[in-house]
């Protein structure tokens, strides 16, 4: 797909779903958390886990080639509030 859009030069859409966040990257983000000397809420974690996807997922759309003002984050929670601070 990106190379696609790379092709035609069309913005690419990356988003990020509260529900189905990569379980291992999650994980990691809560080990790392719980290392830290004053760790910070689970769901504090969960909203840095979403914003972590989405630059690892537009890292990987500008190494195939997308130019960085060519990719659209979104993110998908259930509260205005979570959005907001994602």
């Amino acid at each position: 797909m990106i190379e696609t859009a790379c092709e035609f030069g069309r913005p690419v859409r990356i988003g990020v779903n509260w529900g189905s966040l990569d379980q291992s990257l999650l994980a990691r983000l809560m080990d790392q958390n719980a290392c830290r000397p004053e760790p910070a809420e689970a769901r504090s974690v969960m909203l840095e886990a979403m914003v972590e996807s989405a630059l690892e997922s537009a890292g990987a759309a500008e190494r195939h080639g997308l130019a960085h003002n060519m990719i659209v984050l979104s993110a998908k929670v259930s509260g205005v509030q979570d959005l907001i601070e994602v």
